[in-house]
């Protein structure tokens, strides 16, 4: 009864790893650096002195 409960927490815990490690795969291909955009915004004078 032992063994056949280590062999299924075996299968268990080698199914999250597998799950964890594509899933890092997965999202680290995914992973797509966009441009940066340049913003130009009013500044009042007021806000400079402060």
């Amino acid at each position: 009864m032992r063994v056949d409960r280590m062999s299924r927490m075996m299968v268990v815990l080698i199914a999250v790893l597998v799950v964890l490690v594509g899933g890092t795969i997965f999202l680290s291909s995914h992973a797509h650096e966009k441009q940066p955009v340049r913003v130009e915004k009013a500044v009042s004078l007021a806000n400079l002195q402060g």
